[in-house]
C-alpha cells in the first residue's frame, strides 16, 4: 500500500512473499506491477524492464541475495 502512494512508475516483486506487496499496491494498476515468482526469471527479464536512465530501488531481504541482481543490472554501465 505505501509503494501504491509513492506512484513508481513500475512495481517489481520477486519471490513467493513478495505476491503481498502486489496485492498492497494494486492501486497501481496491473500495468505498472510485474510479479516474478523465482528471482532467475526477474533475471531474464531484465533487460527488457529497465532501460537506460531508470533509478531502480531494489529492496529484499537478505535470502534472495538481490545483489546478484544488482551486479547483472550495472555488468554493462560499469
Amino acid at each position: 500500500e505505501h509503494a501504491a502512494l509513492k506512484k513508481p512508475d513500475l512495481l517489481v516483486a520477486v519471490g513467493g512473499d513478495a505476491r503481498y506487496y502486489v496485492e498492497g499496491a494494486a492501486a497501481l494498476g496491473a500495468d505498472n506491477i510485474l510479479y516474478f515468482p523465482e528471482k532467475s526469471e526477474l533475471m531474464e527479464a531484465a533487460d527488457l524492464i529497465i532501460k537506460p536512465g531508470d533509478v531502480v530501488l531494489v529492496k529484499a531481504s537478505r535470502g534472495m541475495e538481490m545483489e546478484k541482481f544488482v551486479k547483472e543490472i550495472l555488468k554493462d554501465k560499469e
